[in-house]
């Protein structure tokens, strides 16, 4: 059984929750998660207006965030930014 590799964080800028209260689930391809992360802001502006929503791709080997994006600005990575654990 392998192990999911790339974790989905996202909310809401206005009330982030924090850690893994922002959690939103584990995927086994990139691809997939990234693709996720988009839909999360597509889905939001849709169902709300004036409000901004983050969301982040985590590498759990690497320790780095790989991919990401906002309502303002939907990019998806890699390359994205981010950097390893401190």
């Amino acid at each position: 059984m392998r192990l999911p590799r790339y974790l989905l964080f996202s909310g809401s800028s206005y009330y982030a929750a924090g850690g893994w209260n922002d959690y939103k689930g584990a995927f086994l391809k990139l691809e997939t998660a990234l693709a996720a992360g988009a839909e999360i802001v597509r889905r939001y502006k849709a169902d709300r207006d004036g409000k901004d929503v983050w969301w982040h791709v985590v590498d759990f080997l690497s320790e780095s965030v790989i991919g990401g994006g906002d309502s303002f600005d939907p990019s998806v990575g890699p390359p994205w930014g981010g950097g390893g654990a401190t």
